[in-house]
């Protein structure tokens, strides 16, 4: 990769920020940066897509011959896996302030790191999330940065595209009812109606992808403990038989 792209991924800018910021009287050797996100469940590729890239940004850095004041410091990658699931989350983030990682790459949907927010701004560890929720940033009280583009900017992008590409007159949403789901529906509706282009319905839809996610492991666990059970009434019939045949001085029963 260029020297630009390096410059502008956001670990670079973190460990410029750690080049910037008091880091006591003694500098550390490694600065550990974590990367909270859904690594089992329905979302894991995402989760998964977003420790990729930080691996690939970590390794750049630490190949460039990062230094602070002079000092070469590494940059040590911790990875956690918040399962998509608030409770969850809000376990990892206190560990991770626990562990007193620099930054934290957390979490992936808007309801999640919302749920994260005030931990890691108690704890003092800056958070960066590809959340959209407008409001999330000014939670984190400038200790939450955003790397993509918030649910307004979003909203005007898809309804424009609705008025002026596809030349709609009228749009049916369905949205997820959730912290991502419902202020998107509403900033869409919102940038509709100001370009008084289209008129806007919609219809919240729970999503269940993780309860559909448990309940096929579920299933798929009952399918394999089923089979264990015929497999021993089988062997249990087989056994029988065997003993049949014994007591019959070797004789044959076809019977299973």
């Amino acid at each position: 990769m260029s020297s630009h792209r390096t410059r502008s991924n956001p670990l670079f800018v973190l460990a410029t920020a750690a080049a910037l910021s008091a880091c006591g009287p003694k500098i550390p050797d490694t600065l550990a940066i974590a990367v909270a996100q859904p690594l089992s469940g329905p979302q894991a590729a995402r989760g998964q897509d977003l420790l990729n890239g930080a691996k690939l940004a970590i390794d750049e850095i630490n190949r460039s011959g990062f230094k602070i004041a002079g000092k070469p410091v590494t940059l040590e990658l911790v990875s956690a896996d918040d399962k998509a699931d608030p409770a969850q989350a809000k376990k990892v983030a206190q560990d991770l302030v626990d562990r007193k990682v620099f930054a934290v790459l957390g979490h992936l949907s808007s309801d999640i790191t919302e749920a994260t927010i005030p931990i890691y701004k108690q704890g003092d560890v800056i958070q960066l999330f590809t959340s959209s929720a407008a409001e999330l940033t000014k939670l984190g009280d400038g200790n939450a940065f955003r790397l993509v583009a918030n649910d307004a900017m979003q909203a005007k992008a898809v309804a424009s595209y609705a008025t002026d590409t596809l030349h709609a007159k009228s749009v049916a949403m369905i949205h997820e009812n959730s912290a991502y789901g419902n202020p998107m529906k509403a900033d869409v509706a919102a940038a509709l109606a100001k370009s008084k282009k289209a008129t806007a319905a919609a219809q919240a839809a729970e999503d269940r992808a993780q309860e559909e996610a448990e309940e096929a492991i579920k299933a798929r666990r009952e399918a394999e403990e089923a089979r264990k059970q015929v497999e021993r009434l089988l062997k249990k019939e087989r056994d029988r038989v065997k003993d049949l045949e014994e007591k019959l001085g070797g004789g044959v029963i076809d019977d299973v």
